[in-house]
């Protein structure tokens, strides 16, 4: 297994791979998850928006990498400020790929020391300036493990998991309470579909449905008694949607792929 450690030398950056001790090789059956969470952000054009990469059981790492990726006729990449990790620095980025949509971190010690962060922690942040619209993030960015597997290494040289999560950490605790749930299925639909949701107490709400342009399209008004509920969805045509579930406490945004 290679762990790919990065360094900065002057105006480039060049990543060098390091073949790890033999004990990485090991079983690792009992491999643990890293979570990396940022949250879920609505953008207009012309907008920053700005991705806190936070950490989850984020215990006694002495490594870690992975690849973000985002969508590029979405958003494009304006800045990077470093977190609370004070080892971490700008050589432990790759920017050679930002074009495709593609910031690869890359950080490793493989001395005495491990690393301890309390939970929700920041690692780093991400400034993107908003081409299209945004109502969430879902779907328009990941980690990919196409050039690099996105692990980290704990301090007895254990591999464990690192994922991705868009959060609702912008969303008020006053909507999650009420807003148990939202999902729509199926997704992607050939047209029909189902919105289905579920409040804790009565509630008015506003579904509204945006085109890809950011064109809202339609918007309906309710007052939904606490329970399930499941609201039919129909689209004429192929194409992303943006369904947008408005109440007083806040708003949640899920995105529909409509296919032909």
């Amino acid at each position: 297994m290679k762990f790919l450690h990065q360094v900065v030398l002057p105006c480039t950056f060049v990543i060098i791979s390091i073949f790890l001790p033999s004990q990485l090789a090991a079983s690792n059956t009992n491999l643990d998850t890293l979570y990396v969470t940022i949250p879920d952000l609505e953008g207009a054009i012309g907008d920053t928006i700005t991705l806190d990469f936070q950490v989850r059981n984020f215990k006694e790492v002495v490594g870690l990498q992975f690849d973000f990726r985002f969508d590029t006729s979405m958003m494009s990449f304006v800045g990077l400020d470093l977190g609370d990790l004070e080892v971490i620095g700008w050589g432990s980025f790759g920017f050679q790929n930002i074009e495709q949509g593609s910031v690869r971190f890359s950080w490793a010690d493989f001395t005495n020391n491990s690393f301890t962060m309390e939970d929700n922690s920041y690692l780093f942040s991400i400034k993107m300036k908003v081409q299209q619209p945004i109502y969430t993030l879902e779907g328009m960015v990941s980690i990919s493990e196409e050039v690099i597997t996105a692990e980290y290494i704990s301090s007895s040289l254990e591999q464990g998991h690192v994922k991705l999560i868009v959060d609702e950490l912008s969303t008020s605790s006053e909507l999650r309470k009420l807003l148990e749930y939202i999902n729509v299925a199926p997704n992607p639909t050939s047209g029909e579909t189902l919105l289905r949701l579920s409040l804790t107490q009565r509630s008015p709400v506003t579904l509204s449905v945006y085109n890809d342009l950011g064109q809202r399209l339609s918007t309906q008004r309710m007052n939904l008694a606490a329970g399930q509920h499941a609201l039919p969805l129909s689209f004429a045509h192929a194409g992303r949607y943006w369904c947008r579930i408005q109440l007083p406490e806040g708003s949640r945004t899920t995105a529909i792929l409509v296919k032909r």
